[in-house]
């Protein structure tokens, strides 16, 4: 017979004698958060917002940390993908991608490293795909996600959010926008002071073309950075950028927030307007 997590003498005997019978009554009545994924050693799958609703729960209960599964697998969408940050690790260099899965309110990060950091620019990952995240390691000390080398990273649907091919029809003063277009002029990558704050930033300006139509294009921070990948005629898609009028023409902007991803299969949507 199947364990009903509804029943306190059940959790005990799903979680091995491991805790007391107050806190099996409490994974009963649900006040610990979902009872399926607290079972030690068990790689469960879950929703975004089940999984933030677990990490709140044990940081208001420090006695379920003993109770997280080591690792987990997580089913939900893409709400934002953030440009590869480089770090040093001894004398290496590797990249961390952070990834934002989930809905407004109710969302969870996601940490890919290395090759996975590369796949999501290779399947590629986009804002709005429904995604299979597999075996990921759970930090119990900062509450958060990460891939390993066992996790595996896999799109179930593709998005429905359709990127602006063209720019007629991109209105002034519009944020958070996803806009795909040719690179046709590359500028140098400079660093200059940051207005009202210490230290520099990197900006990159281009021009860009939707086929028919040419552009300018500002890169901030990371996406400054994440510039340095493009070439003459690339085929790139900005997530969450923004447009502003400047002096008569509109001005495309990426900064930190935004994702800038090259890959030519959207090649097919600029040239089908050429």
């Amino acid at each position: 017979m199947a364990l009903d997590f509804r029943r306190p003498s059940d959790v005990l005997e799903g979680l091995s004698g491991m805790i007391t019978m107050d806190q099996a009554n409490a994974i009963a009545s649900g006040s610990l958060g979902n009872p399926n994924i607290l079972l030690k050693g068990h790689n469960t799958e879950a929703s975004a917002s089940e999984i933030a609703a677990l990490f709140d729960n044990a940081k208001a209960n420090p006695q379920t940390y003993s109770m997280l599964p080591e690792r987990i697998t997580i089913t939900d969408k893409i709400y934002r993908i953030f440009n590869p940050v480089s770090y040093h690790l001894g004398n290496t260099n590797r990249e961390r991608r952070v990834v934002i899965l989930g809905s407004e309110g109710q969302t969870i990060e996601v940490s890919l490293f290395g090759k996975h950091s590369e796949m999501a620019d290779l399947i590629p990952l986009e804002r709005g795909d429904r995604v299979l995240f597999k075996n990921l390691s759970i930090s119990r000390d900062s509450m958060a996600l990460s891939t390993n080398a066992s996790s595996s990273l896999n799109r179930l649907e593709v998005s429905k959010i359709r990127p602006i091919v063209d720019f007629s029809l991109i209105k002034n003063d519009e944020k958070n926008i996803d806009i795909i277009f040719r690179v046709i002029e590359i500028g140098a990558i400079r660093h200059i002071e940051r207005i009202n704050r210490s230290g520099q930033i990197a900006v990159c300006e281009c021009a860009v073309s939707d086929g028919t139509t040419v552009a300018n294009a500002s890169f901030w921070g990371s996406s400054a950075l994440a510039s340095a990948r493009m070439r003459l005629n690339s085929i790139i898609k900005l997530e969450f950028a923004s447009v502003k009028d400047v002096k008569g023409t509109k001005l495309i902007t990426a900064s930190d927030y935004s994702r800038v991803l090259s890959n030519e299969s959207f090649g097919k949507l600029i040239s089908s307007r050429t």
